[in-house]
C-alpha cells in the first residue's frame, strides 16, 4: 500500500499547466511539512495533482496556504544532460482539503465575521440535563 498525508503550508504559489493539447491540467506545487521534533525543522515536499483537482488546487491555494494531502509516493528517475541516472519523490495529490489556517485573505476574514451562521430552526430549544440516566452511553 501506498499511501501518505501531509499537512503543510505552500511554499510559493502552485503552478498550473496544459499538456495533452490543453485537455489536462498539471499543477505543481511545494508543502513545507514541520517535523514533530523540538528543532522545528521541516521537510519540503514537492506535489503534483492532475484535472480538474490540480485547477482547484491552482485557483484557491495560494503561498502560506495550510492544507492537508492525501496521496502516493512516486518516484521520477531519468538522466541528466551528463547520462547520470537522477531520481527524485513526489507526492500524486488523490484528495486534499483546505485547513483554512491563518492566511485566510481578508475578504474571506469580513466575509466570514459579517456573516452569522443560519442555524436557527425556529422551535429547537437547548436544555441541560439534569441527570446522565437517560443517555445511551
Amino acid at each position: 500500500m501506498n499511501k501518505i498525508t501531509i499537512l503543510g503550508r505552500l511554499v510559493k504559489e502552485p503552478t498550473l499547466s496544459y499538456y495533452k493539447e490543453g485537455k489536462m491540467a498539471l499543477c505543481e506545487f511545494t508543502v513545507a511539512s514541520q517535523r514533530p521534533t523540538k528543532d522545528k525543522k521541516a521537510d519540503f515536499i514537492q506535489c503534483k495533482a492532475f484535472g480538474t483537482r490540480g485547477e482547484a488546487i491552482e485557483k484557491f491555494l495560494k503561498k502560506g496556504s495550510e492544507v492537508v494531502i492525501w496521496g502516493s509516493l512516486h518516484q521520477e528517475i531519468w538522466k541528466d544532460k551528463e547520462g547520470k541516472n537522477r531520481s527524485k519523490y513526489v507526492v500524486l495529490v488523490q484528495e486534499f482539503s483546505f485547513t483554512g489556517g491563518s492566511n485566510m485573505t481578508a475578504q474571506n476574514q469580513k466575509s466570514n465575521k459579517e456573516t452569522p451562521p443560519d442555524n436557527d430552526d425556529g422551535d429547537a430549544e437547548f436544555v441541560i440535563a439534569d441527570d446522565d440516566d437517560n443517555l445511551p452511553f
